[in-house]
């Protein structure tokens, strides 16, 4: 895709379902989902997983690049923009997955040495 308007609808299709995301155990469930829905409204067949994982590998590098020599990102548009915010969403939800994670685990943890005790 080269239309960076219906790249960006593509990324907002993704952070308007977001919700099935998080709830979604199967990442590859989400974007099939996503690759019907994107086509119903588009026309056009894309693998949008494999799309969005070469977009988000693409921009990270980009991003590390300009911190790297600048100091400062720029989001030079409506695509960067929507796609910084979905690489957002998805860090931030993957953090708190993490966090629950090992939170089960130290309880787990504890209640092994409350048994051992006794």
């Amino acid at each position: 895709m080269k239309d960076e308007d219906t790249k960006a609808l593509l990324v907002k299709l993704c952070m308007n379902n977001f919700d099935d995301y998080q709830q979604t155990k199967k990442q590859n469930v989400f974007m099939d989902q996503m690759q019907m829905m994107f086509k119903e409204q588009t026309g056009l067949e894309v693998s949008v997983k494999g799309y969005m994982y070469r977009c988000i590998k693409d921009r990270r590098k980009i991003v590390d690049e300009e911190k790297t020599k600048s100091g400062v990102v720029r989001s030079y548009g409506e695509f960067d923009q929507e796609l910084d915010q979905w690489i957002a969403m998805v860090n931030d939800a993957t953090a708190i997955t993490e966090d629950k994670k090992k939170a089960k685990k130290e309880e787990e943890n504890q209640r092994m040495k409350e048994i051992a005790k006794v």
